[in-house]
């Protein structure tokens, strides 16, 4: 195990200059089976902080007083870059202001610089909370008391326990179904696991280092269904549902999501680049789109002819048989932007091509797959020295697979002579 990974089990954070207290709300924490990482700072700066942000932090427990000597605006300062050093960008997290001075100017100064920073912004509204409200009257920290005001805070957005909740479900699923695969195997017998899943995913490789990744990638399968389990059993009742109406930028972001599967790597669905020539161009528009290139407008010609990107797509069948016989197909195709002619968007040749119906992000433009259904081939020879761009997931690759069925298996025409 990766020792620098091992930050990655906590997702809370508790940073003070007061060692008795940050181990006392560590403590609170821990008796309710919370794991934390604990930050004291002794230097106001925070030089013991960690020099590249943590992965998925989801509550900070941040004091504000690092400097006693200070005014309220470099002490917020002094804050709030304590704060940029343990968030990553795009982090989705709750903030508590724990400290003695929450009801003080430093906390309002503190809050105005957080809302001008460059930095993630937490998902809710800082939650400034007096560690003295927190205590027992033993002295110790309570949690119950932390936990209510953090409830109180996410209510006013119910909509954010789906994402939350089903953070936690498949974090839980997976965590399971690892622990069905490992058991108490020894060291010899998870070898054999591990390399028993990267053939099933893969096929025989004598790439070794590899087959942890193929071994993991085999089991997605198995943890898309224990999630879905764990989701299923959820009950959103209480949501209020909105509209729907995400923008353009949104919806698109998300098919990316929905079409592309985080591993690029070869294999069923892997997309590789075609060198553009200006031949390719002209093929490509006439034999996809069933027009002429100076038949479109020419703006929106030129800017597709510069915008394409001619493609190779792996569309082999994803069973185990295929891989024995050795044997993979391919079509070929264009990721693009929309084509129009004058103001009306051109779609594929209904006859012999496939368009993805929906859009998608490429390179921060909006865009396109079509495919050639009459270019299905077995030439390996066409993917040599190319590496993978995208990679289309499994189910988007069956789909088209039904779309490649349906057109080879099509009836002649019956004429009479």
């Amino acid at each position: 195990m990766n020792l620098d990974n091992l930050k990655d089990f906590s997702r809370v954070v508790i940073i003070d200059d007061n060692s008795v207290e940050g181990l006392a709300i560590q403590n609170a924490l821990a008796e309710k089976g919370i794991s934390s990482v604990f930050y004291l700072i002794d230097d106001a700066i925070g030089s013991n902080l960690p020099s590249v942000p943590l992965n998925n932090v989801r509550l900070i427990f941040l004091d504000l007083d690092f400097a006693s000597t200070l005014n309220d605006r470099s002490k917020a300062s002094v804050a709030l870059a304590n704060l940029s050093k343990i968030i990553s960008p795009n982090s989705i997290y709750v903030l508590i202001l724990w400290s003695s001075h929450t009801t003080e100017p430093l906390a309002a100064e503190f809050i105005r610089q957080l809302k001008r920073a460059p930095i993630c912004k937490p998902f809710v509204s800082p939650i400034p909370l007096e560690k003295s409200v927190c205590k027992n009257p033993t002295g110790d920290f309570n949690f119950d008391i932390i936990q209510e005001k953090i409830k109180t805070a996410f209510s006013r957005i119910p909509a954010f326990e789906v994402f939350s909740e089903g953070e936690r479900l498949a974090m839980n699923a997976i965590g399971n179904v690892i622990s069905d695969v490992v058991g108490r195997k020894n060291n010899k017998k998870l070898c054999n696991t591990i390399h028993s899943l990267s053939i099933a995913y893969a096929g025989k490789s004598e790439l070794m280092e590899q087959e942890p990744n193929n071994a993991l990638l085999a089991l997605n399968e198995a943890f898309g269904d224990a999630i879905a389990k764990e989701i299923v059993k959820k009950n959103f009742s209480d949501l209020t549902i909105g509209d729907g109406n995400l923008s353009e930028q949104e919806k698109n972001k998300l098919n990316n999501k929905l079409l592309f599967s985080p591993d690029i790597g070869t294999g069923s669905g892997a997309i590789y680049p075609i060198r553009r020539t200006k031949k390719n161009i002209e093929n490509i528009i006439e034999d996809l789109f069933c027009q002429k290139r100076e038949k479109l407008d020419e703006d929106d010609a030129n800017f597709c002819a510069r915008k394409m990107v001619f493609v190779y797509v792996d569309v082999t069948p994803l069973c185990g048989s295929a891989q024995k016989k050795g044997k993979q197909y391919f079509l070929t195709g264009v990721i693009h932007p929309k084509i129009y002619k004058g103001d009306k968007e051109v779609k594929v040749n209904p006859i012999g091509c496939y368009q993805f119906e929906y859009t998608f992000l490429y390179k921060k433009r909006v865009c396109r797959i079509s495919l050639n259904l009459k270019t299905y081939c077995a030439d390996k020879s066409l993917i040599k020295n190319l590496t993978p761009i995208l990679k289309l997931r499994s189910n988007i690759v069956v789909d088209m697979q039904h779309k490649i069925a349906s057109y080879i298996s099509r009836p002649g025409h019956i004429l009479l002579k």
